[in-house]
This record gives C-alpha cells, structure tokens and sequence, in this order.
C-alpha cells in the first residue's frame, strides 16, 4: 500500500522485479500510476481517483504482469552392455541383460534385453524430465546354461540430475561409485566350459 498524506497528483512506475527462476521469462512492461487526492470537506477525508497506463500511453482497468515457462530440456543417458565369453563364439540372442529401477521416481524401471549378432547391446534411453536422483541395478540373466559359468556382477548406477541457468537438465552419472558419462558402458564376462559338471553327459 502507498500512503497519500495530502491533497494532491501523485504518480508511481510499476514493474517487475526479474528473478533468476530457470525456465521463467519474466513479463519486462512498465505500467503507469496516477493518484489524484482532493479533499472532501463534508467528511474532512480524502477521496483518490486512480487511472492507469501501460507503457505506450494508452489506459488499462489494472496492472498485470504475465509470465511464461519453458519446460527444461530434458537429460538424456544411454547405456551399453558388453558381452564377453570365454571358450567359444557367442551366439546372436543367447544373453539377457536386465536394469531394474530401485527408487521410486524410477517408476520402478524393468527392462530386458539380449545381445544381438555382437557383443554389444543397449537398453533403451534414460529419459529425465525433472530434478532428483536416481537408482539401478544392471545384472545378467542366468538361462541356465550348464556349460557356462554366468557373470554374477550386480552394476549399481545412480543418476543425478539437476536443473542449470540455462533450463537444461544435466545428469551426473556414478557408476559403481565412480564417475562416468553417457553411454554407460558395462562389461559381463562368461566362461564356457568344454565339460559339464561331473556325473552329466559330456
């Protein structure tokens, strides 16, 4: 509120003080405020007639300031499985892979997939929208081969993700504990075994 001590014209400049919000384009008009006071000498009160104008002159009911906001880009991490086994070629799909969401802004991810005609495969991109951090675990399928010795590791992977000036999320990847980037590259060795285990048909 402004206080008017007397009878009088008195005018004001109104704008928006612009904050430093990513993602916030800030409303930059400058409106104008005329307060005329006069004095009403049945009530001894004063009585203010107030008018204002935006910033080409022209006369508006109120002040209003609008805001827009832009979504943030989104971060984006890929990651790579490498197949590796020991005794013999592999064979295109005979290894599956899982990455399972352990937090809940995970929305509890569960995603399979098998090598294909190589050594490499890819899940599907990590997608993030918002802030937080994020947790998964990266592990090999047991198809229950008896002559292979299955790769047992269990990859743990947290994902940070923060919002920058510039209204992009940024994702800082650990992988293990340590620092990484995208694509996230994981390794499972297998052994294969010329015999099987004794008492079996060889």
């Amino acid at each position: 509120d402004v206080e008017i001590p007397s009878a009088g014209t008195y005018e004001y400049t109104v704008k928006e003080v612009k904050g430093s919000s990513a993602g916030i384009t800030y409303d930059a008009s400058i409106f104008k405020v005329k307060v005329v006071a006069s004095l009403n000498e049945n009530t001894n009160a004063l009585e203010t007639k107030i008018t204002y104008t935006d910033m080409n002159g022209n006369k508006v009911e109120s002040i209003k300031f609008t805001n827009t906001y832009t979504k943030p880009k989104p971060a984006e991490v890929e990651i790579e499985v490498e197949k590796v086994l020991e005794g013999r070629k592999i064979k295109p799909y005979e290894f599956f892979f899982n990455i399972k969401g352990s937090s809940k802004n995970t929305n509890y991810l569960n995603e399979y997939i098998y090598n294909g005609k190589d050594e490499i495969a890819k899940f599907g991109k990590l997608i993030f929208k918002e802030e937080g951090i994020y947790n998964y675990k990266i592990t090999e399928l047991n198809t229950g081969d008896r002559k292979i010795n299955y790769d047992d590791t269990v990859y743990e992977l947290v994902i940070n993700v923060e919002l920058k000036d510039n209204n992009e999320l940024v994702a800082k990847v650990e992988l293990d504990g340590n620092e990484t980037t995208s694509p996230v590259k994981v390794v499972f060795t297998n052994i294969y075994r010329t015999r099987t285990i004794e008492g079996e048909k060889r």
